[in-house]
């Protein structure tokens, strides 16, 4: 009724989430469910048909983090009043709905376009980006060895790129919290990387006391 809806459960237990959709007289069409920003397994079943699922449960458990999804009902499986069953699951226990919203096809159609964009391509592309600054940097270092900024850049742009993975990979093989740690663990390593590259491009000089909390901080 009010979101966002927060539910504790015990960690790694499936919570069921049950309700009515109730659709006016004369819809003929098919419905979208969206789900904003999610971060858990999703099953949707209507009236107990498994529509789509969301990421994956269970031991080999994998899922997008805070990406919008949504899932398209057929027409022919709705009716004036539709029982909607959600089977959620994360390894936390801690489950949070931001917002659920029910669609007409057309808007369904151009709101996933939209957050598809925002939340996937728009990270892709960054990181393509990131990656052609890291490559013309690392060629800069080699011409000019004496320009450590070049490379200090490089790792930077290169390790932020990889960090921007987390939010793109849709499966994999790799355990989740492995893959996980090891994408988000670029993020502080790019910080480290930015502060040498400014220090050396601005001729800023601190105390190596300094330098160390700075790194610490990042």
């Amino acid at each position: 009724d009010s979101y966002p809806l927060s539910i504790k459960a015990e960690p790694s237990q499936e919570l069921v989430l049950k309700g009515t959709l109730s659709l006016p007289d004369g819809w003929h069409s098919g419905a979208g469910i969206i789900l904003y920003k999610n971060l858990m397994s999703c099953s949707v079943y209507v009236n107990d048909v498994l529509i789509e699922t969301i990421g994956r449960s269970g031991e080999n458990f994998f899922f997008q983090p805070y990406i919008t999804r949504g899932v398209f009902i057929p027409a022919q499986l709705l009716k004036t009043k539709n029982e909607v069953k959600l089977i959620l699951w994360n390894d936390t226990g801690t489950y949070k709905i931001r917002m659920l919203t029910v669609e007409e096809p057309d808007v369904y159609e151009k709101k996933m376009r939209l957050y598809s964009f925002l939340d996937i391509q728009l990270p892709r592309f960054a990181c393509i980006l990131l990656l052609f600054v890291a490559l013309y940097s690392l060629f800069m270092y080699i011409n000019y060895r004496a320009k450590k900024e070049f490379c200090y850049l490089a790792c930077a742009a290169a390790f932020f790129s990889v960090y921007l993975l987390n939010v793109t990979v849709y499966d994999s093989n790799v355990p989740y919290l492995l893959m996980k740690s090891l994408l988000y663990s670029c993020f502080p390593a790019s910080m480290i990387f930015v502060i040498l590259f400014f220090r050396r491009f601005l001729d800023i000089k601190t105390k190596k006391m300094w330098k160390w909390a700075l790194f610490f901080i990042g």
